[in-house]
């Protein structure tokens, strides 16, 4: 039965907008006016389907996989579905498989996106070290490195004013790259690396 409703579903169909959504009436998003219990007429609109199919089917569970056009509402689908089959249906979960070129498989989560950031970050400090090797260098304490992290200017001693400067911390990490600002008399960062533990230039 399932499957024989699902046919009706492929090509160009009509969706009702679901009331909490961002469609807008009278210039309002419609999950405000839900929200404050203001019952509003759904609007319709026409979406494509282009595949929808059963994966796996567990009684009283369905999972379908649905390719379809932009703007398209899966939950309007779920409701309709039910409504089809004289049955009350939950959408249970909903999970956006791929978009475009993007894929869910191909995704990283936050703490891997993290560590990437931090690997980058840190073949760029020690590369960007090496080829700056023939820049003067000077160390800061903790709370000169927080000020510079920070994209603020800063004194140093033992640099010469007239070309860039390697700084590094007390722990030997490139902190930053520097460039005299004669009309303040600081260092003003040209590049900042901030404070990666892990990445020690010698």
């Amino acid at each position: 039965m399932v499957e024989e409703v699902l046919g009706s579903f492929k090509g160009e169909i009509t969706q009702e907008t679901p009331v909490f959504s961002a469609v807008k009436y009278h210039g309002k998003p419609g999950y405000e006016l839900s929200r404050k219990g203001i019952k509003i007429t759904p609007k319709t609109r026409l979406a494509r389907i282009e595949r929808i199919e059963i994966v796996d089917w567990r009684p009283s569970l369905v999972t379908l996989e649905i390719d379809c056009g932009k703007g398209t509402y899966i939950r309007s689908i779920a409701n309709e579905l039910g409504r089809k089959l004289v049955a009350a249906l939950i959408l249970k979960n909903l999970v956006r498989l791929k978009y475009g070129i993007f894929k869910i498989v191909d995704a990283l989560t936050i703490e891997q996106w993290k560590k990437l950031v931090r690997s980058v970050l840190a073949t760029v400090a020690v590369s960007y070290g090496q080829r700056s090797s023939n820049f003067p260098s000077a160390v800061i304490g903790e709370d000169t490195e927080l000020t510079l992290c920070n994209g603020n200017a800063i004194p140093l001693q033992d640099c010469q004013a007239n070309t860039l400067c390697r700084v590094y911390n007390y722990c030997g990490n490139l902190v930053a790259v520097v460039r005299f600002d004669s009309e303040r008399n600081l260092w003003q960062p040209e590049k900042v690396f901030g404070k990666l533990d892990t990445v020690s230039v010698v």
